[in-house]
């Protein structure tokens, strides 16, 4: 069958998701021979097709954000005609204005989000005005993550049948480091010490305060010389954080590189004692699944949506408590067997999720495609 899939919006991205994005259509056209892939870029991305040579590449996605919501409703449905397009994958938020083609729709991260470009006031009016046509207009609803899905359901009920989260993709990008590799790693971001990770943006969303006393009881409780790394960027607009940081006991034990690349956040993963999530939104696959690659355990938000993946290769807590978190902490730092089970966990979870299973999906997802629902355009 002939599939349509709009990989504008992360084709010459160079983030790691959306490097695993492009990987997966590797995947997805080696597994998939009988199937004829038409990938819609912008003007200017045709570089992807190297990695893609299968694939027929056409530019015909607008270079301007705001004019894509207007392109989708009127000229995709002609070009899914011309390519005799059995299925059609657009980008978050947007779903063609087509009857005649099976689509899977991509959600934006919740439903009170925008496409991204969707910045008038016009244009979000009508977005909302439009959206629940279009989302009528798809088969299938695909969230990136089991969180997003889980507050889209409980959004818009109607929608949770429909609704599925696209599994893990693989770390394939993860090092794998002897123990010598990973203590020049330490010695050159944790003065030499064991530490634990969290990874940013760290904003008024991150519950990075509430980690901060968290860690501090830890601290006062255990006397080790063990440290938090904070990698990412700071929000300017979040000035609670760095006035907590300023006056904080612990402040020598903090180590905040807020201009870590993505390479060097792969390599505080591999190096880490344990990776920290401490908000809910920031429950990411690619964190999980470097995480997994690592060998180290998560300690994540307690919210069944997040076990779906992880299993037992994380610790769940109730992270707006934050003696709870320190609590986990310390076991984590004493309990050595527990730490021991958890890392074989994670590596298990490395095993299961690799390209095979990820391609196991997409062939039950396909199988399951229905005829196209009959509502109306947007």
């Amino acid at each position: 069958m002939n599939i349509v899939i709009d990989i504008s919006w992360f084709a010459s991205g160079q983030q790691p998701v959306q490097r695993a994005q492009v990987q997966l259509l590797e995947q997805l056209l080696s597994a998939r021979l009988a199937d004829r892939f038409i990938f819609l870029i912008q003007p200017g991305q045709q570089a992807v097709g190297e990695r893609l040579p299968r694939a027929l590449l056409l530019p015909v996605i607008p270079m301007a954000q705001v004019a894509v919501a207007d392109w989708y409703k009127r000229q995709l449905p002609i070009v899914l005609q011309q390519q005799e397009a059995a299925v059609f994958i657009g980008r978050p938020g947007r779903i063609a204005a087509a009857k005649n083609v099976m689509q899977i729709g991509w959600l934006t991260g919740g439903p009170l989000q925008y496409p991204h470009g969707t910045t008038s006031w016009w244009s979000r009016w009508q977005y909302r005005r439009q959206l629940p046509d279009m989302l009528q207009n798809a088969s299938i609803l695909l969230a990136a993550n089991a969180w997003q899905a889980a507050s889209w359901s409980a959004a818009w009920p109607a929608l949770s049948s429909r609704i599925r989260h696209l599994p893990p993709l693989p770390a394939t990008d993860m090092l794998q480091l002897s123990f010598d590799e990973k203590q020049r790693i330490r010695d050159q971001y944790s003065d030499g010490k064991n530490y634990f990770l969290a990874l940013g943006p760290f904003d008024a969303h991150s519950n990075i305060i509430t980690l901060l006393k968290a860690f501090s009881r830890f601290k006062k409780r255990q006397k080790t010389e063990w440290k938090l790394v904070l990698a990412g960027p700071v929000d300017a607009g979040y000035p609670q954080f760095s006035a907590s940081l300023a006056t904080y006991k612990y402040r020598s034990d903090i180590c905040l590189l807020d201009q870590a690349t993505d390479e060097e956040q792969q390599q505080l993963l591999a190096a880490a004692y344990a990776l920290i999530v401490p908000a809910q939104q920031q429950v990411e696959h690619i964190r999980l699944t470097r995480a997994w690659a690592a060998g180290i355990p998560q300690l994540l938000p307690a919210a069944s949506e997040n076990e779906i993946w992880a299993k037992d290769a994380a610790v769940y807590v109730d992270i707006t408590q934050h003696e709870a978190i320190a609590d986990q902490l310390m076991r984590l730092y004493k309990d050595e067997d527990y730490y021991n089970r958890l890392r074989q966990a994670a590596s298990q979870r490395n095993q299961e999720y690799q390209w095979p299973a990820v391609m196991h999906w997409f062939d039950t997802l396909f199988t399951t495609l229905k005829d196209p629902p009959h509502g109306s355009g947007g």
